[in-house]
């Protein structure tokens, strides 16, 4: 095979490379969860129609079998997908991580956008080492089939995982998991992968009402609510979490991974301190679609640009949750929004 040729495959991919990474660039930076869980929740192929009607960028599948990922061929190229590595098969050895592979994720690649496979569903607290084992052996079985664009990571709940996330120049994870959380982050980084979080300003508002205005978490401060160290200034609560964990993130010895917000959003009912309203879970999300929309990142990390996924589609039903949880959806179940959020498509 001549070195022409070679050369001439290496810059097809290239190419290709480049007009994907462009095509991430031009979408909004905000998806929405695809429903877990629920007794109210209708067919998958109704909920990929709703995908594409509000021209929705970007979905994150939770719990998912083959007919959810059938319906998602549907939304190829407008909606990018990220799929989760179920928590129960942690534990499970490699070849039971090549089989979920071969069938939930290989039969779809030429027809669903799959940009990131999530490693367990913020189970580092439990199942740190099988975290990073899974992860690397889901890595060794993408590049044996050349995927480096499909990123694989993890999910780390903010709350569980941080000690001190306020100022946050002075943010630390717990400490039991500092160990586990800089070996994750550093393969992380080798693969060139964002990290990914669930954070809620919503909770943190909650938790810090007495001393915290309602408008700092709802994106609505004119003035900065926060001045931390070296005059970092800050107008709104999401900002200022993403930098604490950013910070607590290099108070382990790593600061060049990316954070991707994997979970945020505003319940509409159940709540304390009557804010679930669903006026509030609308300015919340329309101000948070206008802030990640602008790309600027943080005042800590102002080149790394922010994507998000708005948890989630509809209220999940389920008694084993807080009410509260039930209802962070932004679509009712049969597909009427709770209020203006995404463009409906003309087509």
């Amino acid at each position: 095979m001549g070195s022409s040729f070679v050369w001439a495959v290496v810059l097809v991919v290239c190419a290709a490379a480049t007009a994907a990474e462009a095509d991430t660039r031009s979408k909004s930076p905000v998806g929405v969860c695809f429903p877990l869980k629920g007794t109210n929740l209708p067919p998958a192929d109704r909920t990929a129609e709703l995908l594409h009607k509000y021209k929705i960028p970007r979905t994150m599948v939770f719990a998912f079998n083959n007919s959810v990922m059938r319906s998602l061929r549907t939304l190829k190229p407008e909606t990018s997908v990220t799929v989760m590595f179920p928590n129960e098969h942690l534990k499970s050895q490699d070849s039971v991580v090549r089989w979920w592979l071969s069938n939930y994720v290989d039969p779809y690649l030429n027809e669903v956008d799959i940009n990131y496979i999530v490693v367990g569903d913020k189970a580092i607290q439990d199942n740190s080492a099988d975290v990073l084992r899974v992860m690397k052996a889901v890595r060794r079985v993408l590049d044996k089939k050349f995927l480096g664009r499909v990123k694989v990571t993890t999910l780390f709940d903010y709350d569980k995982t941080m000690n001190t996330p306020y100022p946050p120049s002075r943010a630390t994870f717990i400490q039991k998991a500092n160990n586990d959380i800089s070996d994750i982050l550093r393969f992380l980084r080798n693969q060139g992968a964002p990290l990914m979080v669930s954070v809620y300003p919503y909770l943190g508002y909650v938790h810090n009402s007495l001393s915290m205005h309602l408008d700092f978490a709802l994106f609505k401060s004119k003035k900065p609510v926060l001045t931390d160290t070296f005059n970092v200034k800050y107008y709104n609560l999401l900002d200022a979490m993403v930098d604490a964990f950013y910070r607590a993130m290099e108070r382990v010895g790593v600061s060049k991974v990316p954070i991707v917000i994997g979970e945020i959003g505003w319940p509409t009912a159940g709540g304390e301190h009557n804010v679930t309203t669903t006026q509030n879970a609308a300015i919340f999300n329309q101000n948070l679609l206008k802030h990640l929309g602008v790309r600027k990142g943080t005042p800590k990390k102002p080149q790394f640009a922010i994507e998000a996924y708005i948890r989630s589609l509809y209220d999940e039903k389920d008694k084993s949750i807080h009410r509260s949880y039930q209802s962070f959806g932004i679509f009712e179940a049969n597909g009427n929004p709770k209020y203006p959020l995404f463009k409906k498509s003309s087509n």
